[in-house]
């Protein structure tokens, strides 16, 4: 065994709220998908950020271009969910 005593090795991964929701600022939104997830009332989840979120409009409070003609245009048939 001692051969291979450093293939046997593991680190622990540091902690990445993309894969485990830390406590924090992200800690509401992921509570909000978790529910919503939960309805089971939707074809599709799209779980993202401020790129997803902004599909379901055409213009932002701050001006930013929506992409909700881009959205409809390929998903107008599925019933998606949005927290």
């Amino acid at each position: 065994m001692k051969k291979y005593a450093s293939l046997l090795v593991l680190q622990v991964p540091r902690d990445n709220p993309c894969i485990c929701p830390a406590a924090g600022i992200r800690a509401r939104r992921h509570d909000a998908f978790v529910e919503t997830a939960k309805t089971g009332d939707f074809d599709i989840l799209f779980y993202g950020d401020s790129i997803t979120d902004l599909w379901n409009v055409e213009i932002d409070p701050a001006g930013n271009p929506g992409g909700k003609g881009v959205f409809n245009k390929y998903f107008s048939d599925v019933k998606a969910a949005t927290p």
